[in-house]
């Protein structure tokens, strides 16, 4: 069993104008910074500097890659628009559109490598105008969500869109019992629950305990879905 929840990032991809790129070897980007206004004054607490957020500057994006002539919608465009200054919108879309960077760019740079002993290659830089505009692809969400407790109710109403939850119970233990068909796995508190079925039972004992019980939804190359449930012995 693997250890990590890291992602590989092959098969990333660049588009230009609407174009992917053609093989590109690395997508680096985009830079994301805010400036800082010093605020500090002779009330500032402790004698230590202050500051408030300033501009934001969507940064520079560079990519390398393979040159390839008959790339003239992609690469060769391109250059085309550095050369007269034309900002067109990007998109880099993560392996599997497990994600996406959107952002208007200006190419800034653009140098070829053309070694006798090796490919031909590229590399080019990106100024970022604007805001660029993260998104991702989760994974599913539950379709129903239930706890054993006395009482049994949840607080709020389950809701496929809420993640967060809070029970009250007398009881001295519970299961919880997750239910989504789509989902390639469910862990409560870590171990796997097979959907619609419930969880081992999870102990609470002496009044004023509190258990949190963490429930994801995992699918393959999606971002996971976690719901969480606070139960508080009150009795």
């Amino acid at each position: 069993m693997p250890v990590t929840s890291g992602i590989s990032g092959f098969g990333t991809t660049l588009s230009w104008n609407g174009t992917a790129l053609a093989e590109l070897k690395k997508i680096g980007g985009p830079k994301i910074s805010v400036s800082t206004i010093p605020m500090t004054n002779h009330g500032s607490p402790s004698g230590f500097a202050e500051f408030v957020g300033g501009v934001g500057d969507g940064g520079e994006v560079s990519i390398s890659g393979n040159l390839i002539a008959g790339d003239t919608a992609g690469a060769n465009a391109m250059i085309t628009d550095m050369i007269a200054k034309t900002i067109r919108a990007v998109v880099i879309t993560g392996p599997g559109s497990l994600f996406t960077w959107s952002f208007n760019a200006l190419c800034t740079g653009y140098e070829p490598t053309l070694d006798f002993d090796a490919n031909l290659s590229f590399t080019a830089t990106f100024k970022v105008t604007g805001v660029p505009t993260f998104g991702y692809t989760s994974a599913p969400q539950l379709t129903a969500l239930s706890i054993t407790t006395t009482p049994t109710t949840l607080f709020p109403t389950f809701a496929a869109g809420t993640y967060i939850y809070q029970v009250q119970t007398s009881g001295t233990s519970f299961t919880v019992t997750p239910t989504c068909a789509t989902a390639d796995n469910i862990t409560v508190n870590g171990s796997t629950v097979v959907s619609g079925n419930a969880s081992s039972a999870i102990a609470i004992a002496g009044v004023g305990t509190i258990v949190t019980v963490t429930i994801v939804c995992i699918k393959a190359g999606m971002i996971n879905r976690t719901y969480t449930i606070t139960v508080t012995k009150t009795s």
